[in-house]
């Protein structure tokens, strides 16, 4: 399977299309931190402190977070933080990328009927599926990571601040800890990936059974931008197990402003976070390579 993912990787990698990817993102990732530099002020939005006796213990939580938020906010360099936080946006970018890439990599050979040869190998199909999730995985891990240190490296440079030797705060276990400034945001740019690599594995799985190969791409480049309005959608006719579907949490982007979340985890009574979003997108992409495996298994490409 190695060899597979090697030669799957090489043949993505010469393509010239490929290559001019890596340049536009290159581009859009030192445009993006020029703009904000230009653009973002050193000041910050306080938290408001929310006082409401029905719902006092989830009011307290919050109030605490916000002072706690505060108090970071008060220590940081905003500017630089927001700086850095217009980067993950670029994330964004990367998603409908990887859908492409998702969509094409085992889609172009099932169109052009090159599959059948690769059939023929000595290699179980089983195999040769789980090496283009990991090949899809390799590259958005390749793709993720160069955005997140180009983005520091021209953050560096405008700001004429160095980084990598910067401490910055971050709330952990309900208390206020200092870390590397690079560790903080590398673990922010994690945690956003996430969602990547859920849409990687469903746009694969999507290419197992759909003959309309052209059709994937759109449905689910629409799938993750309507995503926060099918969840207001969802909430607005009180079906609540819509957070128990993957559809809220293909942009974690929406977790960023704590105030809005929750304000709707009250109004809707629902416990919707960032962790339980993580929690269901790696229970869906088990669940949906598990199935596109049996599929491939059973399907006549002759």
């Amino acid at each position: 399977m190695i060899r597979l993912i090697k030669c799957e990787i090489l043949k993505i990698f010469k393509k010239i299309s490929f290559r001019v990817l890596l340049l536009i993102i290159l581009i859009s990732s030192f445009l993006t931190c020029y703009i904000s530099y230009k653009k973002v002020d050193n000041k910050y939005n306080q938290y408001p402190i929310i006082e409401m006796a029905d719902k006092r213990n989830l009011t307290d939580d919050y109030n605490k977070l916000a002072t706690n938020i505060n108090k970071i906010n008060s220590k940081s360099n905003i500017k630089l933080n927001k700086i850095i936080d217009n980067g993950v946006t670029l994330l964004i970018f990367s998603s409908i990328i990887i859908i492409i890439i998702s969509s094409s990599i085992l889609g172009n050979e099932i169109n052009k009927k090159s599959i059948k040869e690769l059939l023929t190998k000595p290699y179980k199909r089983s195999k040769i599926l789980i090496s283009k999730y990991l090949v899809v995985y390799i590259i958005t891990f390749l793709l993720s990571l160069l955005i997140f240190v180009s983005y520091v490296i021209f953050t560096s440079i405008l700001t004429k601040i160095n980084i990598f030797n910067l401490k910055d705060y971050m709330i952990f276990n309900k208390s206020i800890i200092s870390v590397s400034y690079v560790i903080k945001y590398l673990i922010k740019y994690v945690i956003n990936s996430i969602p990547i690599y859920f849409l990687s594995t469903f746009t694969i799985f999507l290419t197992t059974f759909i003959k309309n190969q052209k059709a994937i791409i759109p449905f689910n480049s629409v799938l993750f931008i309507m995503s926060p309005v099918i969840l207001n959608f969802f909430l607005s006719i009180k079906f609540k197990y819509i957070i128990y579907t993957f559809i809220p949490y293909l942009d974690f982007s929406i977790f960023k402003d704590i105030y809005s979340i929750y304000l709707l985890n009250i109004e809707y009574n629902v416990n919707f976070n960032i962790f339980l979003g993580i929690i269901i997108l790696l229970t869906y992409s088990l669940f949906f390579i598990i199935i596109s495996i049996k599929i491939f298994n059973k399907k006549d490409f002759y």
